[in-house]
């Protein structure tokens, strides 16, 4: 489900607000960068856990909401939207996904935040896995929501950074080519494809159309280059992945599905791959309350 949800998030051709008071708006801002890396709408909560929310490609910060809305009152939340998404300015210089990493690392130590839980979606999930790897000492624990540490490995599982160059370059450039309106009018159907959830469509196809193409072509790009396997072994934090599922028609379609991520994170010293077997790639809309209860348990068992 990963692997074609970032690679057809948008077709392209040629080739409930938080019940919450939200307090702060910040950003945070990468070396040499005439924009930040980032927003950040903060929702604080004194002397509570502390949790970075990361959305994935195209997506505003909202696709959280409904799990802020879960928290309550427990958490104190840092809710990103990355740059060049929902209509957040893009970064210009190339090497966007070692931009937003280093970026998410720097807030943490900036804002002094004491070990903050990761959550990241699809592209946030290989970041908070990255941030994890980069900066062990700082984070807490990780959720990973339907993303692995190289998503060609999915599809192949002797796929390589190398052998992925070309196909990333011939991305990079279909989607620098298409506008916004082109980018919004194909992804109904590609949408379509990635939740079964129809009550946010809508919402999800406008920060299409709010995103930036090229940013997207490098993040996709980004991704197909990226391996973040050999870096697996570093995290000291416990990580829950969870999977979508809902391709599968079998119990043993599942357990392939299960085991498929469960070789990308098996470096990891501590941590939990789960299936949510009825839900697309947008698990948070498709299967809420499973994904929210898993979370539950996790952090009750991982509490600090």
């Amino acid at each position: 489900m990963f692997t074609t949800a970032l690679r057809n998030a948008v077709r392209l051709r040629p080739s409930s607000s938080f019940a919450m008071l939200v307090l702060v708006i910040s950003a945070a801002h990468a070396p040499a960068q005439p924009v930040p890396a980032f927003a950040v709408r903060r929702v604080v909560h004194e002397h509570q856990r502390t949790m970075i929310l990361i959305p994935g490609l195209f997506s505003s910060g909202d696709v959280w909401n409904g799990l802020a809305a879960h928290l309550g009152r427990g958490f104190d939340l840092h809710v990103l939207t990355l740059a060049g998404f929902a209509g957040v300015p893009p970064l210009r210089a190339d090497g966007f996904f070692d931009a937003e990493r280093d970026a998410i690392a720097r807030y943490i130590k900036d804002k002094h935040l004491d070990h903050p839980i990761l959550v990241g979606h699809s592209l946030g999930g290989a970041l908070a896995l990255a941030v994890g790897a980069m900066v062990p000492d700082l984070v807490g624990a990780i959720v990973v929501v339907d993303a692995v540490p190289f998503l060609p490995a999915l599809n192949d599982s002797k796929a390589t950074a190398a052998a992925n160059r070309a196909t990333a370059d011939a991305i990079r450039h279909a989607y620098a080519a298409a506008t916004p309106a082109q980018m919004a009018a194909q992804s109904g159907a590609a949408f379509r494809g990635v939740m079964r959830d129809t009550l946010h469509l809508a919402e999800a196809i406008g920060w299409s159309a709010a995103s930036d193409p090229a940013t997207a072509g490098r993040a996709v790009a980004d991704m197909m280059v990226t391996d973040l396997r050999p870096l697996m072994p570093a995290i000291r934090s416990p990580v829950l992945l969870v999977a979508a599922g809902g391709a599968a028609v079998t119990p043993a379609a599942v357990e392939t599905i299960r085991a498929t991520y469960e070789a990308q994170v098996a470096g990891i010293p501590i941590h939990r791959v789960v299936v949510a077997e009825n839900a697309r790639h947008f698990i948070m809309y498709d299967a809420p309350t499973f994904l929210f209860e898993t979370m539950d348990a996790f952090f009750k068992e991982h509490s600090r």
